[in-house]
């Protein structure tokens, strides 16, 4: 088992409405009834490979896309988009959702009590859901909440790779971001 993993949402994270708009293709036939688009937002999905990497971190899926359209379909979709599956992906990639009902909370406290060696203090889960936790539920100070309009962006992964114990200079990064040439 990693030593550090982060629980990841796709709607709304990986796939905001800021994406969603920009998106010109959908898959319309794989899922009957669901317009998912072919294309994830291509920064958000960096920025989670460069946590990973930074923290030493593996992902877990905890997207109700598993629900819908199951762990290959949804796998399979993060890793055309950019994660790095490979390298990245915890062993049991994905909490499991009972089929009858689509409770997040239930298939995360479920996935817990299968990986009981796991401390909370080492998971970080990122989810646009600000009631996903009860008060005093051991992750709930490990939540990073991400606006479903904008997805995940730079002050999230910041937060994601702070709760799991590094910074900004631990990236490589030393001082603001910087755009342009850089001197020699």
């Amino acid at each position: 088992m990693p030593t550090r993993l982060i629980l990841l949402d796709i709607d709304d994270v990986l796939s905001a409405d800021r994406s969603i708009a920009a998106c010109r293709e959908f898959d319309e036939a794989s899922l009957p009834g669901y317009r998912v688009p072919i294309v994830g937002d291509s920064v958000a999905l960096g920025l989670i490979n460069r946590a990973c990497r930074i923290c030493a971190a593996k992902v877990v899926v905890s997207s109700t896309w598993l629900a819908i359209a199951g762990p290959d379909y949804t796998l399979n979709w993060l890793t055309k988009n950019g994660l790095d599956a490979g390298n990245l992906l915890a062993s049991g990639p994905c909490v499991t959702y009972h089929p009858s009902r689509c409770d997040k909370l239930e298939a995360i406290n479920q996935w817990r009590v299968q990986n009981p060696a796991m401390p909370p203090d080492h998971i970080v889960i990122i989810d646009d859901n600000p009631d996903l936790f009860p008060i005093g539920h051991p992750l709930a100070e490990r939540q990073v909440i991400v606006d479903g309009e904008d997805g995940l962006l730079l002050r999230h992964y910041r937060e994601v790779i702070a709760k799991l114990g590094r910074t900004d200079r631990d990236a490589g990064v030393f001082g603001p971001l910087t755009f342009g040439p850089v001197d020699e």
